[in-house]
Order: C-alpha cells, then sequence, then structure tokens
C-alpha cells in the first residue's frame, strides 16, 4: 500500500477515535460542566495512556520499526514477545511504587486540585493504577502491528479505549466510578481486539521464549534518545495543564478541553502519516521522499490552521453545546482554542521533524531539544502565569512550539541535508 494510501487509513481511524474522544468530553461536560470534580476526572481517564506515552509512546514506536528490520525474520516475534513481558513487568513495580506515594503525583499533575477532593478520588486511582501494565503491553502491540504494516488495527486503538470509556460514563453511577470502570473497559477491550491480530500471546513457552536475549545494548540506547525527545513532546500539554489548575477551579477542564480540539488535526496529520512514514521512511529516506513529506504536511496543516483559527468559536459551541459552562469559562475555552490553532503548524512540523530524525537514526540530536523544550514550556508558563488569565498558558506553549520547530528545521539541514532548504524555498 502507498504511503498517501495508508496514510488516509489511518488517517480515518485516528479520526473516528478523535470523535469518539469528543464524544467522551461531551458526555462529561454535560454531566457535570467544568468543576473541582471534572479536573479529577480529566486526570483520571487520561493517566494510563498519558504514563505509557510518556515512558513508551512514540518513543517505542521509533526505536522498534527500525530495529525490527534488522532482525531475522523468525526471532521478530519472539522479540517483541520479551519485550512486552519485560516491559509489562516494569510497569507494574511502577504502579505498586506510585500507589505508595499518590500524593506526589497528584501534586505534578494537578497542583491546583484542593487535596479534600484528591483524597476523594484515591481510591479510584489506585484501581486505575493497575491498568498501567496492560496499556504498556497493548503499546508494544500497536508499535510491532505498525511495523508489519498493519497500520488499521493499531491506529483503532484509540477508538476502542474511548468506546470503553464512553460506555463507562453511560452508566447511572457516581462521575468518578463512570470513569474509572470505562478505563478498564476501554483498556481490556483494545488489549484483546489487538492481540487477536497481532497473535503475540498464543501458545508461548517461556522456557524456549527466553533461551535467548535479543533485548541488546543498541536497541536500548535506541530507545533513549527517542524516548527522551517524545516524551518532551507529550509533556508540553501536559506541563500546560499543570500550570493551568494554579489559575482557577475548573482551569484545568477547560485547558483539557480545549487543547482536544486542537489534538484533532495534530493526530489527523501528523500521527497518521508519522505511523507510516516512520515504516515507509525506515527502508527509503530518500531527501525526496523527506521533501515531499514536509511540503505535504506543511500545506495541509495551513489549510486547516486558518479557517479553523477564524471558526474557533463556532467549533467551540457546536462541539461543547451542551457543556454546562459560565460565560467566563465559554470565552476561555474559545481563546485557549483559537491560540492552539495559531501555533498549530510548529506544533506539527515539530512531531515530523522527530520522525525524520528518527528514519535516518539520527536520534542523538534530538536529546537536547527534548531537555530545553520541557524547560521552556516550564519557564514560559511560569512567567505568563502572573497574569491569572488561562490564555497565557496557552501563549506558553505555542512560543514553546514555534522556537523549538525553527530549532528543529536548521538542525535537519545541518544533520540530514542542506538540500532540504534549498528545495523547499524553491517550492
Amino acid at each position: 500500500m502507498s504511503i498517501k494510501n495508508s496514510t488516509i487509513v489511518v488517517a480515518s481511524f485516528i479520526l473516528i477515535g478523535r470523535i469518539a474522544g469528543f464524544i467522551r468530553e461531551w458526555l462529561l461536560s454535560s454531566i457535570s460542566g467544568a468543576n473541582a470534580e471534572t479536573d479529577v476526572a480529566v486526570v483520571l481517564f487520561t493517566f494510563p495512556d498519558l504514563i505509557v506515552s510518556l515512558l513508551l509512546g512514540g518513543g517505542l514506536s521509533s526505536s522498534l520499526i527500525p530495529y525490527l528490520g534488522s532482525l531475522e525474520k523468525q526471532k521478530k516475534k519472539k522479540f517483541v514477545r520479551q519485550l512486552s513481558i519485560y516491559i509489562g513487568l516494569i510497569f507494574l513495580i511502577l504502579s505498586l511504587l506510585i500507589s505508595i506515594k499518590l500524593d506526589i503525583l497528584w501534586n505534578l499533575l494537578a497542583p491546583g486540585i484542593g487535596q479534600e477532593v484528591k483524597r476523594g478520588a484515591n481510591n479510584y486511582f489506585l484501581i486505575i493504577l493497575f491498568c498501567l501494565p496492560l496499556t504498556s503491553i497493548t503499546g508494544v502491540l500497536t508499535a510491532y502491528l505498525n511495523s508489519k504494516s498493519k497500520f488499521k488495527i493499531a491506529a483503532s486503538g484509540n477508538v476502542l479505549f474511548n468506546i470503553g470509556i464512553i460506555i463507562g460514563l453511560l452508566i447511572n453511577i457516581p462521575i468518578l466510578l463512570r470513569v474509572t470502570v470505562g478505563i478498564i473497559l476501554g483498556s481490556l477491550l483494545r488489549f484483546f481486539v489487538q492481540n487477536s491480530y497481532a497473535n503475540l500471546f498464543k501458545n508461548i513457552r517461556l522456557k524456549s521464549l527466553f533461551n535467548e536475549n535479543l533485548i541488546t545494548k543498541e536497541f536500548i540506547k535506541l530507545f533513549v534518545f527517542n524516548f527522551t525527545f517524545v516524551t518532551s513532546i507529550i509533556l508540553v500539554p501536559i506541563i500546560g495543564r499543570a500550570w493551568a489548575s494554579t489559575i482557577n477551579e475548573g482551569s484545568l477542564t477547560i485547558f483539557s478541553y480545549g487543547n482536544k480540539l486542537i489534538e484533532l488535526p495534530v493526530g489527523i496529520i501528523i500521527a497518521s502519516l508519522g505511523s507510516v512514514l516512520l515504516t515507509k521512511l525506515s527502508n527509503d529516506s530518500s531527501i525526496l521522499n523527506i521533501i515531499k513529506s514536509i511540503r505535504f504536511v506543511f500545506l495541509v496543516t495551513i489549510i486547516f490552521s486558518i479557517p479553523a483559527f477564524f471558526a474557533a468559536p463556532l467549533i467551540v459551541k457546536a462541539v461543547y453545546f451542551k457543556g454546562q459552562f459560565d460565560n467566563y469559562q465559554l470565552n476561555e475555552l474559545i481563546a485557549i482554542t483559537k491560540i492552539g490553532y495559531l501555533f498549530l503548524v510548529p506544533k506539527v512540523l515539530i512531531s515530523l521533524f522527530s520522525t525524520i530524525f528518527a528514519a535516518r537514526k539520527k536520534q542523538k540530536i534530538l536529546l537536547p531539544v527534548g531537555i530545553l523544550m520541557v524547560i521552556l514550556t516550564n519557564f514560559f508558563s511560569y512567567i505568563f502565569s502572573f497574569n491569572g488569565k488561562l490564555e497565557s498558558i496557552a501563549y506558553a506553549n505555542g512560543i514553546t512550539y514555534l522556537f523549538i520547530s525553527i530549532l528543529l528545521y536548521i538542525l535537519l539541514n545541518k544533520y540530514i541535508s542542506k538540500k532540504i532548504n534549498k528545495e523547499l524555498i524553491t517550492f
């Protein structure tokens, strides 16, 4: 299947997943609006995927897909099985450690939420913690399915997970219990469906599985460099969300709702292309393919972001028409959504540039850039938060994206090829 057709297939499933995510957000806003309880609900139902994305995420795909190409055919599935078991155990240990010190995690994810609200949510948080091992193994399944060019099944994960949450939200029980039940259902549904296609956990013989260790130092080094930068990309909105919780009660929820509207085009444009391009560019990372990818992504993002910026009030009101917001909260949501669309191009280009570096196996360059991105996000958020407006946090994120995208473009021309800038300018 061509890059174009593969991208269309993946984009379609990501779009369905994002729509399911909107339905999830819409249900939550319809049930409870934006308050301290919904702040907790947002933290809970994003937590398993957030932690797995931070510690694995695109870093795993960026490492696993090129590395599998270097293995003999009969060793590929064995390697992925070993990796799944090791990662599942690591996340089980992580869940146990986090459960001992939940307060530290609350302070990182939502420092502005009151202690009484946190204490009331702790039992739900503990239950959700133990979805981490299953979610982490599913992350390996997704990367493996992408490496086998089974993009459709890999991209369906978000759809399945959100369906589980939607089912949970529709049950007539307390809101935090709805979220907890939904996360458990979504995690199980996603794992069993994707494993039915990957066939990784059928007829496993542990004795023969570990008679040869295929997790080499080369793979671990490759993962560490990829992980650092991809984690930094994921951290930017999370840092923004944490700073938003210090503004007002419900600000974390508003920031999350706005970010969901911005993630839709990002997911369709870059997540679909990233999944396909990483596989394709690992086989043929020619300068011509790289230039075509940059042109295509840039043009598609521009075509979407300009009308979306001006239509932001209509988009927000159409999506959250039943949201229980006051006028001030609604105006905040519109403002941060507009700011997100304003900085959409640099945000998308950052993800694309990191995919190109990964395909060219030049991940070392990304390590200091990722650290710088986290530092800048916190610095700008701290400075801008003094005026007490939620829009300022959105601007802090956007300026960080702009600065890092320019830096990566310079590094792309320096370490990949100077022809990139020349060809793009003549275009």
